[in-house]
């Protein structure tokens, strides 16, 4: 950390958790409970099945209907303005420079998460938005955080 400031210090410990919190909910938990979950597990086993089941349908081809506009947006906010927001503040703000402000960009610039498309579907509003969102940006995650790697 070096001989930041006290907001550099607080950024540090603010954005530590996050990233490693970040990190477990984007693993594949799929893979590890895959082989040893028994059928029928309990309270547990609603939750592990519905994950389990919506990857693979959860990603036809995207900007098909009347919802093209809505995904356009949010995928744009998510995977541009939001880690030129998180650079703009983690510079800016809190005086970040290096590995720790790259570390705050690439966690903003990384896709959209599953558990948007688990609440869409379990309350059958904006499933599509959510699961295109989450496609384009998973794809765009990658050039955006070359750029990053390159700018940081």
């Amino acid at each position: 950390m070096g001989d930041g400031g006290l907001l550099t210090k607080l950024a540090f410990h603010v954005a530590s958790p996050a990233l490693l919190f970040t990190t477990l909910a984007q693993a594949d938990l799929s893979v590890i409970f895959s082989d040893r979950r028994p059928h029928g597990a309990g309270p547990a086993d609603g939750p592990l099945t519905l994950i389990g089941n919506m990857s693979v349908p959860a990603v036809p081809l995207p900007l098909r209907g009347a919802e093209r506009a809505p995904v356009v947006l949010a995928v744009t906010l998510k995977s541009v303005v939001q880690p030129l927001v998180a650079y703009a503040l983690a510079a800016g703000v809190f005086g970040l420079r290096g590995a720790l402000l790259l570390d705050v960009v690439v966690t903003s610039a990384l896709p959209a998460a599953q558990n948007l498309f688990t609440y869409a579907s379990s309350y059958r509003v904006g499933e599509v938005l959510a699961r295109e969102a989450i496609l384009l940006s998973t794809v765009l995650a990658v050039p955006v955080l070359v750029v990053a790697a390159v700018l940081g």
